[in-house]
């Protein structure tokens, strides 16, 4: 089996780091390195299924969603912004992440 990590460059967050690192504990190796805002493009060499650790806060772009076809997700935690906290300035998606492809998802 292929791992995975999901990272999030360029962040200034230094929980973001934080993440990638616990998610990194949790692999037997890592195979793959994924920028969260490419899952949905993500494309191994040998085209076969890569496990993945999908907690994240999701994300700069609806259009990212949802993931590869060869990523393997396992969900260990999830966030989006409500209706309420995504009509906040500063949440780039909104609540477009409710509606259409990401809500079907």
């Amino acid at each position: 089996m292929k791992y995975g990590l999901l990272i999030h460059k360029p962040t200034t967050n230094l929980g973001d780091d934080i993440q990638t690192y616990a998610n990194m504990k949790l692999l037997p190796h890592v195979d793959y390195i994924i920028n969260r805002e490419d899952i949905y493009k993500f494309k191994p060499v040998d085209e076969k299924p890569v496990a993945v650790v999908m907690a994240a806060w999701w994300m700069w772009n609806k259009w990212c969603w949802p993931p590869s076809k060869y990523i393997l997700p396992y969900f260990t935690g999830f966030h989006y912004s409500d209706n309420k906290a995504a009509k906040q300035a500063g949440c780039p998606v909104g609540y477009l992440f409710l509606t259409g492809t990401g809500k079907n998802t």
